[in-house]
């Protein structure tokens, strides 16, 4: 099964459980999918770690839903 990967990017003093497309003040979809949910986890994290999107001050937190690209998580607007 192939995994499509988002992240959200939420201030420290957000609640991890209350992180998501909404809160965030950024969501990021990277281009890359995974073929377990453990690697869609690391994969999410690698990227998120490499890529500078996580500053001072706010956390990274990885969401993956299996079907790839036919499932990608998108920002709610």
């Amino acid at each position: 099964m192939i995994y499509a990967i988002a992240i959200a990017v939420c201030l420290l003093d957000v609640n991890f459980h209350e992180c998501d497309q909404v809160s965030a003040r950024a969501w990021i979809v990277p281009p890359d999918q995974a073929a377990s949910l453990s690697g869609c986890m690391m994969t999410g994290m690698q990227y998120a770690a490499s890529s500078g999107i996580v500053t001072q001050g706010s956390y990274a937190k990885v969401f993956c839903r299996a079907g790839g690209a036919a499932g990608r998580l998108e920002r709610a607007t």
